[in-house]
């Protein structure tokens, strides 16, 4: 009867053990999956930034063509001018 429980609990301790080990490896697989998510997010976050910017740059392109072709329509008197110029 000893043995066997003895048994019994050896077997219980080893299930334990194993369902330890489970639980770490599903914890490192769930951070490891946490940090490759981290890492897309930077990566998106960063080449949103790029497009921001390259927009920007093509609004100011834009803005600046559209003066030159306004002022080719106008006399000298009715040129169009940026905001900055016309409040100096």
């Amino acid at each position: 009867m000893h043995r066997q429980k003895v048994a019994e609990v050896e077997k219980v301790t080893q299930t334990v053990k194993e369902l330890e080990e489970a639980v770490l490896a599903g914890g490192a697989a769930a951070a490891n999956a946490v940090r490759d998510y981290q890492r897309k997010f930077r990566d998106m976050n960063a080449e949103r930034k790029t497009l921001d910017r390259e927009l920007a740059r093509a609004k100011v392109t834009a803005n600046r063509v559209a003066t030159v072709v306004a002022n080719e329509w106008k006399d000298g008197n009715d040129k169009v001018m940026p905001v900055k110029q016309s409040m100096a």
